[in-house]
């Protein structure tokens, strides 16, 4: 697999069309854009339409205060979050933390284009010449301060903060309030200019059949009619990624310009409709299209590509794929030993190379040395050296599973005969159900943010810290009854595992807080959220039993009731009487187990309505509240 790129051939691009059935309000689309907080907003006929990535939200006159008409005709995102509106002949209109504000231009006027600049002013191309509003101000230019012509179509600020104007007569720069010359403009007298766009190398500028390159004021190639791949009007440009040009066209669909070359993407490549009124290119190299009557379609590259025989593989059957510090590609067969891809080169190593067999199981790097490990099913530990492999031999018959260098520098080898540790190339320790592991099986290892090691095996899965494993059997409470093949931490701290059959599970931590006595428990709960309270009955200064009535008391005149669990290592019926008197909700009797306290949480949790504990702790860590430890001093 291979990531994809934004100059990928254009009939690759996958399609989605967005209309109704996500909550647009209506299919003709005149202009796209972005806000700073990612929302995606339309511009149609019937309202505003704001797409979170799954529907859209409509803002109308009927609902929305402030907006004077629904037939919007372009949206440009401000700087600070705001949105701009143009509309067919109600002027323009701010929206910003919730509010439409009217911007007072003449009712009458098309607004056609909208700009904010990097210094605030917001730009806006009316059928009756450019305003500037800044400040809380209003200024103008028109045909008799020197602008080409009356009609402002496009708008664009270059890298320089100059302005770039597009009018039904030609091109204009405006710089510093005033309309300036540049070498280009004669080549542009006349056209009624449609749309600019501005990228790294300098601005784009279409008329109805005519494409031009600007670059430092002067023309530097030009698109005549005979020049383009299609004889129908250019409605819309937008530059992408790496030199990409699209071209949006009127009733031809869009096109791509990458170097000297176009491509074509219509309605026989899926386009809902060959109309096209505005187009948004985004940084991976996809497109955002609005149609006429076809709704919103959005194009993107496909993130991977098939490597196999043609590209030098030399097995089809990849049992495994490892990206290298450098970013080449490692891949495992099975069979035809281990694949190594860079810059579009295959070598394929074997038993000729020194490998003790050419079924590769996995795959790893040293972050030290970079050094390349390969397990193989005979005990085979290889490393690769100066372009041939060598061998430590971990014993006959163990297959090495996977290979994982830890913070420390230890090499920490997974096989079917336990857990190995290495250092320096010499076995330390190996680690098996003798000293606590599930099985001796191993299938899977990772070592998590906070040093653990995580470990899967063929009967369930465990923890390795402080050299004591904690296990998470298959089928116990909480945990799944599945074969863990792989593991995941995510941002948040949060264990993903990958199981045989079973799909995707997720194993879920909680922040803990413990206090030494029951007087610093009630005054816990006090002051912080917490989802659940594991109480000690023996503790000084205030016993359990007390604490638990404290902490009651306080609900007395509230809906919230906080779950309390017992922990003692009083076992008689008369001590759980007791506690559960005292206003407590569960009961673990003492030495307590993971697979006990989790039983206790779930049941307390089933019927305690207000202090769901298993559903809020079922949550992300950043957002659970924590539970309370209260035990005495050790």
């Amino acid at each position: 697999m291979w990531a994809g790129t934004p100059a990928a051939p254009i009939g690759d691009l996958l399609r989605r069309v967005y209309g109704a059935e996500e909550g647009l309000p209506q299919s003709t689309v005149q202009s796209l854009t972005h806000t700073v907080d990612g929302y995606l907003w339309a511009a149609t006929q019937e309202g505003i339409a704001r797409f979170d990535g799954l529907r859209f939200r409509t803002f109308q006159v009927r609902d929305s205060p402030g907006l004077p008409q629904d037939n919007i005709h372009v949206v440009a995102a401000g700087r600070d979050g705001s949105l701009y509106i143009g509309t067919y002949t109600q002027g323009a209109v701010r929206y910003h933390n919730g509010v439409f504000t009217r911007i007072p231009i003449l009712s009458n006027q098309l607004v056609r284009a909208i700009l904010e600049d990097r210094a605030g002013g917001v730009w806006i191309g009316t059928s009756k010449g450019l305003r500037l509003w800044k400040n809380g101000r209003l200024s103008s230019l028109t045909e008799e301060d020197g602008l080409a012509g009356e009609e402002v179509s496009a708008l664009a600020e270059d890298r320089q903060g100059r302005i770039w104007v597009g009018t039904d007569r030609g091109l204009d720069l405006v710089e510093q309030g005033r309309i300036r010359p540049f070498a280009a403009r004669a080549a542009t007298d006349g056209l009624a200019i449609r749309c600019v766009s501005e990228d790294r190398e300098g601005l784009w500028v279409a008329a109805a059949q005519k494409l031009i390159r600007i670059q430092d004021g002067a023309v530097r190639e030009e698109y005549r009619r005979d020049r383009l791949p299609s004889k129908a009007i250019i409605t819309s440009l937008a530059a992408g990624p790496g030199g990409v040009l699209w071209i949006g066209t009127w009733g031809d669909g869009v096109f791509r310009l990458h170097g000297s070359s176009f491509e074509h993407y219509g309605t026989q490549e899926g386009l809902s409709n060959g109309t096209v009124h505005s187009l948004l290119a985004e940084d991976d190299g996809s497109l955002w299209v609005g149609t006429n009557a076809g709704g919103v379609n959005f194009l993107r590259p496909r993130s991977i590509r098939q490597i196999g025989a043609p590209e030098g593989l030399s097995d089809t059957d990849a049992d495994a794929v490892f990206e290298a510090k450098d970013g080449s590609l490692w891949l495992a067969t099975e069979g035809h030993g281990l694949n190594h891809y860079e810059n579009g080169r295959m070598r394929a190593y074997t038993t000729r190379d020194g490998l003790t067999s050419n079924v590769i199981l996995s795959i790893g790097q040293s972050k030290r040395t970079g050094t390349i490990w390969a397990g193989t099913p005979e005990g085979g530990l290889n490393w690769l050296e100066q372009g041939r492999f060598h061998n430590i031999s971990l014993g006959p018959l163990i297959k090495v599973t996977q290979i994982l260098e830890s913070r420390e520098g230890w090499l920490w080898v997974a096989t079917s005969a336990g857990l190995y540790r290495l250092d320096n190339g010499v076995i330390t320790k190996i680690y098996t159900t003798a000293d606590g592991l599930p099985s001796n099986r191993v299938y899977a290892i990772m070592e998590a943010r906070d040093g653990s090691l995580w470990a899967a095996t063929v009967t369930g899965f465990s923890r390795f810290q402080y050299g004591v494993f904690t296990n998470y059997e298959q089928g116990s409470p909480g945990h799944p009854s599945i074969r863990v093949l792989s593991f995941y931490e995510d941002d948040d701290g949060v264990i993903w595992m990958g199981s045989q059959d079973n799909g995707v599970g997720r194993l879920l931590g909680c922040q803990v807080v413990v206090v030494d006595h029951g007087r610093a428990a009630v005054s816990a709960v006090e002051d912080h959220e917490f989802d659940v309270v594991l109480m000690d009955v023996q503790m000084p200064l205030m016993d359990g039993l007390e604490a638990s009535r404290a902490i009651r008391q306080s609900e007395s005149h509230g809906a919230f009731h906080l779950p309390i669990i017992a922990m003692t290592a009083n076992a008689l019926k008369e001590d759980r009487d007791l506690c559960l008197s005292a206003g407590m909700d569960g009961y673990v009797s003492k030495p307590v187990s993971l697979q006990q306290l989790t039983t206790a949480i779930e049941a307390v949790s089933s019927r305690v309505g207000n202090g769901n504990a298993a559903v809020r702790m079922n949550q992300d860590r950043s957002r659970s509240h924590p539970a309370l430890e209260s035990a005495p001093p050790r």
